[in-house]
């Protein structure tokens, strides 16, 4: 069942960001009381800090803290060495503030509210009203409202950490991950010897301790990661209405599963996917008005973003109620560009995998509008490259796109298989199965029957400029590759491994079909795939050792 987004998550974090905020008002004030003006530089970032506590505070519901703000800004905007008669209320208006603001959201709000409406910026008063009492002096120490507020209000459990030192932090975890992984084989290398030295069952407990606390210590540190995708769901709601108002329709947005988390750099990544996958549903899925009522649908349209938690994985879906994927126009397509060939009856994974790819529209012109596909492909890549998948599923009323993504970077599920004399590994979420070499059928034409269905078997020799293309490769790896599925002939499959990628150092270049590297127990490195562009990376090498 949708529920609105609570915002009572971003308390914490709003009360922490309003410490950092009204630290530059506080420096603020201190420089024009030392000096009698303020730079340029501080006036700017002191708006900013303002401007931003005000936006954030009437975002969560703290309006008494908004409007003060609001207030603040109006005194503060006017010229530095106007501040000088103020200056004792602008210092006492700080501190009720930052005592509101510390309070949001608990139990002691009410009264730091209060405290704060006792603020008078004007003679004692705010216009209109009659002046107040000065509480910048002997009132204050008498009812002391501040004072009682800071005491029994406790600090957030929170602690801010730039980001790139919890990048460090993981990196160093996955060093030790891999370090325990490598003793461990060097333990199963070197058995018999360690059993006559009587030392093999003492390093196996301990190893085996070692084992439990080092992945304790990885689950902690990516938990650290970890952020709500609320956080990033909740920006799309104004959006889409702002979309569909333009548009001449009307939208209604729906957000479920808010709560659940990702790592907070793949949450930042998927925020350029999924305004795509939300443009896309206002412009092309779902209909105007009138289209909507001769369909016997309300009105408005239903914009769904939800997000669940699978396992080790974390599917984000954007699903409309309009009218869905013309099949016909994108088949219409697909054989104008010759993906489907001339008497082939397209699967309808075929045709919905149509629209992911480069260059398609159902429409047969460029215009100001395109049809279904154009930036989609886009959103294709940018999943892939964080190790995810992107699909496309037709519904009864509408479309969903699903997006499936690991739970945690840098630690991913892996195949890990021996081809063109190479031991590579590809995302478990882009596998689809790895199965023995069975009937040849149609491999002489570069394809193979799995399940009744012909697929393009892949060979990866050419890419690593192997001669291993005519070993007798026993299994194949089929993977979703850029127009379905694909199948990658091996010589031998490994036990499935979670697996500490890194990125492909900066000197060496993009590599197409290559979205990272892994170092194995025994200190080979492992080179992990992106089967959405393995036949780019065959391309190119092919290219290469014919201009060779």
């Amino acid at each position: 069942m949708s529920r609105k987004f609570d915002p009572s998550s971003l308390y914490a974090e709003f009360r922490d960001e309003a410490r950092g905020q009204l630290s530059v008002l506080d420096a603020a004030l201190s420089d024009v009381e030392s000096t009698g003006t303020l730079g340029e530089a501080r006036r700017e970032e002191l708006a900013r800090a303002l401007h931003t506590l005000k936006g954030n505070a009437g975002m969560l519901g703290f309006h008494a803290v908004s409007s003060f703000v609001h207030e603040l800004e109006d005194i503060v905007g006017g010229p530095p060495e106007s501040w000088a008669d103020r200056l004792p209320v602008l210092v006492q208006a700080a501190a009720s503030l930052r005592a509101a603001a510390v309070a949001a959201g608990t139990e002691n709000e009410q009264a730091a509210v209060a405290a704060l409406a006792e603020v008078s910026f004007e003679g004692g008063g705010r216009p209109g009203e009659e002046p107040r009492p000065d509480r910048t002096g002997a009132g204050i120490a008498h009812e002391a409202p501040l004072e009682r507020i800071v005491a029994t209000t406790r600090l957030d459990e929170v602690v801010r950490v730039p980001f790139h030192r919890l990048d460090a932090l993981l990196a160093g975890v996955g060093d030790l991950i891999s370090t325990t992984a490598a003793l461990r084989t060097l333990m199963d290398e070197y058995r018999e010897g360690l059993d006559e030295c009587g030392v093999r069952r003492t390093l196996e407990a301990h190893a085996a301790r070692s084992d439990v606390v080092v992945d304790e210590l990885r689950r902690t540190v990516m938990d650290l990661r970890l952020v709500p995708v609320g956080r990033l769901l909740s920006r799309f709601p104004s959006l889409a209405k702002d979309l569909a108002v333009r548009a001449g329709k009307s939208v209604r947005v729906e957000i479920e599963g808010e709560e659940t988390e990702l790592d907070k750099s793949t949450v930042d990544a998927l925020a350029e996917p999924l305004l795509h996958l939300v443009r896309n549903a206002v412009a092309h899925g779902i209909e105007g008005p009138d289209e909507r009522a001769l369909a016997g649908k309300p009105a408005y349209g239903l914009l769904t973003l939800r997000a669940r938690r699978d396992g080790e994985k974390v599917r984000i879906e954007v699903e409309d109620d309009g009218r869905g994927l013309d099949l016909a126009a994108i088949e219409r397509g697909a054989r104008a560009r010759g993906w489907i060939a001339e008497g082939e009856t397209a699967t309808r994974l075929e045709l919905t995998e149509s629209i992911l790819r480069p260059e398609f529209t159902t429409l047969d012109s460029a215009g100001e509008e395109a049809g279904r596909g154009v930036g989609l492909h886009a959103v294709r890549r940018a999943v892939t490259e964080l190790h995810g998948s992107l699909r496309v599923q037709p519904m009864d009323s509408g479309t969903r796109f699903t997006i499936t993504l690991p739970l945690r970077i840098m630690i991913v599920p892996s195949v890990v298989f021996e081809a063109a004399g190479e031991t590579l590994a590809l995302p478990a979420a882009e596998v689809i199965e790895a199965v023995r070499r069975g009937d040849p059928e149609g491999e002489g034409s570069g394809l193979v029957r799995l399940d009744g269905v012909m697929v393009p078997v892949r060979p990866l020799a050419p890419a690593f400029g192997s001669s291993a293309d005519g070993v007798d490769h026993r299994y194949l790896v089929v993977a979703n590759g850029p127009g379905g599925p694909i199948a990658i002939p091996a010589t031998r499959l490994h036990d499935r491994q979670d697996l500490v990628v890194r990125g492909i150092p900066a000197y060496l270049g993009s590599i197409a079909g290559v979205s990272g590297a892994a170092v194995m127990p025994n200190g080979n490195v492992v080179l992990l795939l992106d089967a959405m562009h393995l036949p780019s990376l065959v391309r190119t090498a092919r290219a290469r050792a014919h201009h060779g």
